[in-house]
Protein backbone atom coordinates (compact mmCIF):
# COMPACT_ATOMS: atom_id res chain seq x y z
CA UNK A 1 0.00 0.00 0.00
CA UNK A 2 1.14 3.20 -0.63
CA UNK A 3 1.28 6.42 1.39
CA UNK A 4 -2.85 7.81 1.62
CA UNK A 5 -4.56 4.46 0.47
CA UNK A 6 -6.81 3.12 3.32
CA UNK A 7 -8.31 -0.42 3.51
CA UNK A 8 -11.15 -1.31 2.22
CA UNK A 9 -14.00 -2.52 5.03
CA UNK A 10 -16.78 -2.54 3.39
CA UNK A 11 -17.68 -4.43 0.61
CA UNK A 12 -16.26 -8.06 -0.88
CA UNK A 13 -12.89 -9.48 -0.34
CA UNK A 14 -10.74 -8.84 -3.34
CA UNK A 15 -10.83 -11.21 -6.02
CA UNK A 16 -14.32 -12.52 -5.01
CA UNK A 17 -17.60 -12.59 -6.70
CA UNK A 18 -20.13 -10.56 -5.26
CA UNK A 19 -23.02 -12.35 -6.74
CA UNK A 20 -21.48 -15.48 -4.92
CA UNK A 21 -22.22 -14.48 -1.26
CA UNK A 22 -24.48 -17.60 0.62
CA UNK A 23 -27.03 -16.86 2.81
CA UNK A 24 -31.04 -17.90 3.36
CA UNK A 25 -33.21 -15.68 1.20
CA UNK A 26 -36.49 -14.52 3.24
CA UNK A 27 -38.21 -15.66 0.52
CA UNK A 28 -37.15 -19.21 0.91
CA UNK A 29 -37.50 -18.75 4.95
CA UNK A 30 -41.41 -17.79 3.97
CA UNK A 31 -41.90 -20.05 1.36
CA UNK A 32 -40.92 -23.04 3.66
CA UNK A 33 -43.01 -22.10 6.64
CA UNK A 34 -45.90 -21.36 4.41
CA UNK A 35 -45.96 -24.90 3.22
CA UNK A 36 -45.62 -26.54 6.69
CA UNK A 37 -48.74 -24.28 7.75
CA UNK A 38 -50.54 -25.68 4.68
CA UNK A 39 -49.40 -29.35 5.61
CA UNK A 40 -50.81 -29.15 8.99
CA UNK A 41 -53.90 -27.87 7.83
CA UNK A 42 -54.43 -30.14 5.22
CA UNK A 43 -53.16 -32.93 8.22
CA UNK A 44 -55.56 -31.44 10.79
CA UNK A 45 -59.33 -31.50 8.29
CA UNK A 46 -58.19 -35.18 7.48
CA UNK A 47 -57.77 -36.24 10.81
CA UNK A 48 -60.30 -34.11 12.71
CA UNK A 49 -62.85 -33.48 10.13
CA UNK A 50 -63.96 -37.26 9.62
CA UNK A 51 -67.41 -37.52 8.10
CA UNK A 52 -68.71 -38.58 11.89
CA UNK A 53 -67.44 -35.58 12.92
CA UNK A 54 -69.65 -34.16 10.36
CA UNK A 55 -72.77 -35.70 11.42
CA UNK A 56 -72.24 -35.28 14.84
CA UNK A 57 -72.31 -31.58 14.05
CA UNK A 58 -75.15 -31.70 12.11
CA UNK A 59 -77.10 -33.45 14.48
CA UNK A 60 -75.73 -31.08 17.15
CA UNK A 61 -77.19 -28.12 15.31
CA UNK A 62 -80.56 -30.03 14.28
CA UNK A 63 -80.76 -30.75 18.27
CA UNK A 64 -80.60 -26.83 18.96
CA UNK A 65 -82.75 -26.04 16.55
CA UNK A 66 -85.82 -28.34 17.24
CA UNK A 67 -85.18 -26.90 20.95
CA UNK A 68 -85.70 -23.77 19.88
CA UNK A 69 -88.76 -24.42 17.93
CA UNK A 70 -90.58 -26.24 20.74
CA UNK A 71 -90.45 -23.17 22.71
CA UNK A 72 -92.65 -21.98 20.13
CA UNK A 73 -96.01 -21.65 21.93
CA UNK A 74 -98.01 -22.89 19.00
CA UNK A 75 -100.32 -19.77 18.74
CA UNK A 76 -99.94 -18.88 15.19
CA UNK A 77 -99.10 -15.14 14.70
CA UNK A 78 -101.07 -13.18 13.12
CA UNK A 79 -100.83 -9.24 11.82
CA UNK A 80 -102.70 -8.15 15.31
CA UNK A 81 -99.92 -9.99 17.70
CA UNK A 82 -97.51 -8.05 15.67
CA UNK A 83 -95.73 -5.56 17.74
CA UNK A 84 -92.49 -4.63 19.86
CA UNK A 85 -90.70 -7.47 17.92
CA UNK A 86 -87.36 -6.54 18.99
CA UNK A 87 -88.53 -7.01 22.28
CA UNK A 88 -89.99 -10.52 21.28
CA UNK A 89 -87.33 -13.32 21.46
CA UNK A 90 -88.75 -14.88 18.33
CA UNK A 91 -87.69 -12.14 16.20
CA UNK A 92 -83.86 -13.29 17.07
CA UNK A 93 -84.34 -17.03 17.73
CA UNK A 94 -86.65 -17.96 14.86
CA UNK A 95 -83.69 -16.28 12.55
CA UNK A 96 -81.41 -18.29 14.55
CA UNK A 97 -82.92 -21.93 14.47
CA UNK A 98 -83.25 -21.22 10.66
CA UNK A 99 -79.68 -20.88 10.49
CA UNK A 100 -78.80 -23.53 12.62
CA UNK A 101 -80.63 -25.99 10.51
CA UNK A 102 -79.03 -24.53 7.02
CA UNK A 103 -75.95 -25.18 8.63
CA UNK A 104 -76.78 -28.47 9.62
CA UNK A 105 -77.57 -29.42 5.92
CA UNK A 106 -74.25 -27.45 4.82
CA UNK A 107 -73.12 -30.61 7.13
CA UNK A 108 -75.10 -33.54 6.20
CA UNK A 109 -77.19 -32.86 3.08
CA UNK A 110 -80.40 -35.82 4.68
CA UNK A 111 -81.52 -31.94 6.71
CA UNK A 112 -81.83 -30.20 3.41
CA UNK A 113 -85.86 -30.30 4.16
CA UNK A 114 -85.45 -29.31 7.15
CA UNK A 115 -83.47 -26.71 6.12
CA UNK A 116 -85.91 -25.39 3.74
CA UNK A 117 -88.52 -24.65 6.44
CA UNK A 118 -85.30 -22.87 8.26
CA UNK A 119 -84.50 -20.82 5.41
CA UNK A 120 -88.44 -19.72 5.43
CA UNK A 121 -88.34 -18.55 8.62
CA UNK A 122 -85.61 -16.49 7.98
CA UNK A 123 -87.14 -15.11 5.14
CA UNK A 124 -90.42 -14.11 6.73
CA UNK A 125 -88.96 -12.98 10.11
CA UNK A 126 -87.12 -10.78 7.72
CA UNK A 127 -89.89 -9.33 5.51
CA UNK A 128 -92.29 -9.54 8.22
CA UNK A 129 -94.14 -12.46 6.65
CA UNK A 130 -96.85 -13.41 8.69
CA UNK A 131 -97.52 -16.63 6.89
CA UNK A 132 -94.76 -17.49 5.62
CA UNK A 133 -93.37 -17.54 9.41
CA UNK A 134 -96.47 -19.86 10.37
CA UNK A 135 -96.34 -21.96 7.33
CA UNK A 136 -92.48 -22.51 8.12
CA UNK A 137 -92.20 -23.07 12.29
CA UNK A 138 -95.43 -25.69 11.35
CA UNK A 139 -92.77 -27.54 8.92
CA UNK A 140 -89.89 -27.14 11.24
CA UNK A 141 -92.23 -28.10 14.51
CA UNK A 142 -93.26 -31.24 12.17
CA UNK A 143 -89.72 -32.75 11.13
CA UNK A 144 -88.43 -31.89 14.75
CA UNK A 145 -91.23 -34.57 16.24
CA UNK A 146 -90.63 -36.97 13.37
CA UNK A 147 -86.80 -37.51 14.62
Amino acid sequence: MTHGESTPTNGPAAGSDAGAQRGTSPIVVAAVALAAVAGGLVAGYLIFDSPATSDATAASHVDHACAIADQYDGAPLSDDSLGGLEDDPWFWEGPAMGYLLSAAAVEDSAYESLSEHGRGAVRAVGRIDVDGWNEAIEGVLAECADR
